[in-house]
């Protein structure tokens, strides 16, 4: 049962975005494939296009024609915080507007990766407070949204999914 025209998922390489491919074969009448790593043969009803999401001009072309977006795109490096703010910070700012930009319908966001674990938990890095892994959302996840989580307060108000 076909229901949508096109689905951007964007770290499809990944384990996530792997498992994703093959459950949502049928669900659009193209999947758009996308990721720095090798994404593998395509199939029926698929368009591969690798795109490093820190390059905006690429991750615009991307978002054409596009009617959802599920982002799973990301660094898992955590001791590389430049590596994290491009591709986690920035790349995820990249998606965003573009799919605001292309007039994309909706954009489901998940992440596990907390760009704050490689700042250690003695740090007074950004408020002046102590900082642990916990003590603030996942920057990209917080750039989702209106304002970051901190001590587990939410003020969320974007219309997105961010798992």
């Amino acid at each position: 049962m076909i229901s949508h025209r096109r689905i951007l998922i964007t770290g499809a390489a990944g384990q996530l975005g792997t498992l994703l491919r093959a459950s949502l074969r049928g669900q659009a009448e193209i999947l758009r494939l996308s990721d720095i790593a090798a994404l593998g043969p395509r199939r029926d009803g698929e368009e591969l296009c690798p795109c490093d999401l820190v390059d905006a001009h690429a991750v615009h072309e991307l978002m054409q024609g596009v009617e959802q977006v599920i982002h799973l795109g990301a660094s898992l490096n955590v001791d590389d915080w430049d590596q994290t703010l491009q591709v986690n910070i920035a790349g995820t700012y990249n998606v965003f507007d573009a799919a605001r930009r292309a007039g994309v319908k909706r954009v489901i966001y998940a992440s596990s990766h907390p760009p704050s674990a490689c700042i250690p938990s003695k740090s007074t890095w950004m408020t002046g407070r102590r900082c642990v892994p916990t003590a603030f959302m996942d920057s990209a996840s917080a750039s989702a949204r209106t304002r970051p989580v901190i001590s587990g307060t939410s003020s969320a108000s974007s219309p997105c999914a961010c798992v």
